[in-house]
């Protein structure tokens, strides 16, 4: 299914601009490599040239606008930073709550550890900030090794940076578009073309039983993890499951 350019500006808001290129840079040496298998899969020569123009303007357009790119390369490189601290955090938060629901009789606290969990899908701030209420509900009755005034602490601080690095829907909607937009779609559409590639690739080499091959398309530079709006994340546009 095509993407909207606005799809693809958001895509492309999660990934370094250099990472782009490196990935871009492996994905047309394999393409190169294996047209004639992947052909069968829609992925023949036209295909592969027009990928290649693709890559062309994408090095001239981070050549043309380098202020740009480094704002951009800053802005994820803060984000990237705040994902996996907050992802910390909750891991260290719910390690310590999933233990004193165990403890408890009527089960309450385990159905409130669900729904938070089950916020992830508003966004992970949206995560965060449930389960640090629960830290501050319970926190008396945490184990007192566990530190519960700092676990609160830190949540606090976790959720103030998450928040700072990616701004809220309503926040970003009324925010000006930022000169990083041009630079933003080209990686989108980069990233996005790399996906496709990849899930034709595995399909194609499966079917052949060349594991070895199989393994070889997926992303090598941008790694899939379960929040996907900062540097290095993707669960591989175009694919219809997370790389393997």
């Amino acid at each position: 299914m095509a993407m909207t350019r606005a799809e693809y500006v958001a895509l492309g808001k999660r990934f370094g601009s250099g990472r782009v290129a490196e990935e871009a840079a492996d994905a047309l040496k394999r393409w190169e490599d294996d047209v004639g298998v992947l052909a069968l899969y829609g992925h023949g020569q036209k295909a592969l040239t027009a990928f290649g123009a693709l890559v062309a303007e994408h090095t001239a357009l981070r050549k043309a606008r380098p202020e740009a790119i480094a704002r951009k390369t800053e802005a994820v490189t803060r984000a990237r930073g705040a994902l996996d601290a907050s992802e910390a955090w909750l891991a260290r938060a719910y390690t310590n709550l999933d233990a004193l629901a165990r403890e408890g009789q009527d089960g309450s606290l385990g159905h409130a550890l669900a729904a938070s969990r089950g916020r992830r899908i508003d966004g992970l701030d949206a995560e965060l900030e449930a389960a640090l209420a629960l830290c501050q509900a319970h926190k008396a009755a945490l184990d007192p090794d566990s530190g519960p005034d700092a676990l609160v602490a830190d949540g606090t601080a976790a959720l103030t940076a998450l928040r700072e690095a990616l701004p809220s829907k309503a926040t970003a909607k009324s925010a000006p578009v930022e000169d990083t937009e041009e630079i933003d779609y080209a990686d989108g559409r980069v990233v996005e073309r790399i996906g496709a590639l990849n899930d034709a690739g595995r399909k194609a080499f499966r079917s052949r039983g060349q594991r070895a091959k199989v393994s070889a398309y997926k992303y090598h530079h941008l790694r899939a993890r379960p929040s996907d709006t900062a540097d290095d994340v993707v669960a591989e546009p175009g694919a219809p499951a997370a790389p393997t």
